[in-house]
């Protein structure tokens, strides 16, 4: 066997203007957001290399954005995320813009899902964010799907 030797990755240093613009991105003030959102069918499922790219996609996206993802997973019928986001807009607005985005990723990633029809209207946002069991979770999409 042979150990693995680390990759170390280096970065060349941002520009000055790149540099004051995260500067401003770590001076944001946040607040912890729980967001769960939910496929439309009840009966479908995120096909595992959809359910990954939607993670990678939104984690770097949010962190372009300022936002501090403490907890990610996109399992078969829904996205869970805890993270600290950024006060410019109110937790309904960014449950829905991360519907948006993550709809897309997976469109993406499998041109036959619809973007516009993936996600159910229904959402849950807890704030202040916390983390949530999964118990807490399936109690929501159980909810919603008896409607």
């Amino acid at each position: 066997a042979v150990p693995e030797t680390p990759v170390e990755i280096v970065l060349p240093p941002p520009a000055d203007d790149e540099e004051a613009a995260s500067a401003d991105v770590l001076a944001m003030p946040r607040s912890p957001h729980a967001f769960v959102w939910l496929l439309r069918d009840p009966d479908g499922a995120l096909a595992r290399p959809v359910a990954q790219a939607i993670v990678t996609g939104l984690n770097q996206q949010m962190n372009e954005h300022g936002w501090r993802v403490r907890e990610m997973r996109a399992s078969d019928d829904h996205v869970y995320l805890l993270a600290d986001s950024p006060d410019e807009q109110p937790p309904y607005v960014a449950v829905r813009e991360l519907m948006r985005r993550s709809a897309q990723i997976a469109h993406v990633q499998n041109p036959s899902l619809d973007a516009r029809a993936l996600w159910a209207e229904a959402y849950l946002v807890v704030t202040p964010g916390r983390s949530l069991e999964a118990d807490e979770i399936q109690q929501f999409i159980q909810f919603e799907r008896m409607q």
